[in-house]
């Protein structure tokens, strides 16, 4: 039995699974100060997000966990660029922080729209409808490059 509790104790410390989604990788000051729009490759790129929790059918009234889509904006009406990716997005409610990785992807985002890179991500708090979150996602553009692009505050909706 104590040897078991050590192998999880140590799976912990050094498993990526194991990383508490809200105690963030990154320092909140530094997503908050992360741009609203960044340069790739001759392109500017920007985050559009809907965050919501689902109420329904109405006699779930604790509603869903948080989830949210997420589209990653490429300037002109080129297709999205296949060497640039998201992999991480942090939520930021005033000093909480949600972080973790999308849970499934649109490329793109429809065929109107083939400069759009669609992201969703779900299973995250419960916080309140009507509460202001501020998205952060992590732009991959290279190996070893990375960059933060935040939106500009979003209101947690509510289906119904």
């Amino acid at each position: 039995m104590k040897s078991g509790i050590i192998v999880l104790l140590a799976l912990c410390m050094f498993g990526p699974a194991c990383h508490n989604p809200f105690t963030p990788s990154i320092p909140v000051s530094e997503l908050l100060a992360a741009e609203t729009a960044v340069d790739v490759d001759l392109r500017t790129y920007t985050l559009e997000v809907e965050a919501r929790r689902d109420f329904m059918p109405p006699e779930h009234s604790l509603g869903s966990d948080l989830m949210a889509n997420v589209r990653v904006v490429a300037s002109g009406a080129d297709p999205f660029p296949a060497f640039v990716d998201s992999d991480r997005v942090w939520m930021v409610k005033g000093e909480d922080v949600w972080e973790t990785e999308f849970s499934a992807e649109l490329r793109p985002y429809s065929q109107a729209t083939p400069n759009v890179l669609g992201k969703m991500v779900w299973g995250g708090p419960k916080w309140d409808v009507g509460a202001e979150v501020v998205v952060v996602v992590r732009l991959a553009s290279g190996p070893g490059v990375r960059r933060l692009l935040r939106a500009p505050a979003t209101t947690i909706g509510k289906t119904v």
